[in-house]
């Protein structure tokens, strides 16, 4: 996983722990996470990416939330994961 800027400022604020299940996983240095945006960068065109819109998500809860049009959210993931 490559991060840069408030990406990776995310899922340390998040300790690398997803926030649609709290799956947790480190393979030698690296962790399994990956950042999602609240609002689709479609949506809104915005250059810039404000913390408040990120959230960590593991691959399958990340898979989940663009599963529609209008991604599921991390509430919603919760209720589907049952977490």
């Amino acid at each position: 996983m490559k991060t840069v800027g408030v990406p990776c400022f995310t899922v340390l604020m998040d300790n690398y722990i997803c926030q649609g299940c709290g799956f947790h996983l480190q393979v030698g240095e690296s962790y399994v996470i990956e950042v999602h945006h609240l609002e689709p960068l479609s949506a809104t065109w915005e250059r810039e990416t404000k913390i408040e819109k990120l959230v960590s998500l593991c691959p399958t809860c990340h898979r989940i939330a663009h599963l529609r049009s209008t991604p599921y959210s991390v509430e919603e993931i919760r209720g589907v994961r049952g977490a």
